[in-house]
């Protein structure tokens, strides 16, 4: 089998239309990553801190009660 790569012109300029598609796609690939990133680890560990937060304080509400609890039964 014959090298496909050996055949091309080494003195052959690619013409300037090219080279901005090569680089408008590779601008697209890299928007699409960076899209993608945000909806699916920006986002979910934003909302999972506001989650934690919230769980904190609940938590840290519910042992000052166990604390100050007088044996009423009542958390």
């Amino acid at each position: 089998m014959d090298n496909p790569f050996k055949k091309i012109l080494a003195d052959e300029k690619l013409p300037e239309y090219l080279k901005g598609r090569v680089i408008d796609n590779l601008n697209f690939i890299k928007l699409s990553l960076d899209v993608s990133e945000l909806y699916t680890v920006k986002v979910p560990e934003v909302l999972g801190s506001f989650l934690g937060e919230a769980d904190k304080e609940k938590e840290k509400e519910l042992i000052d009660k166990l604390k100050n609890k007088k044996d009423d039964g009542v958390i």
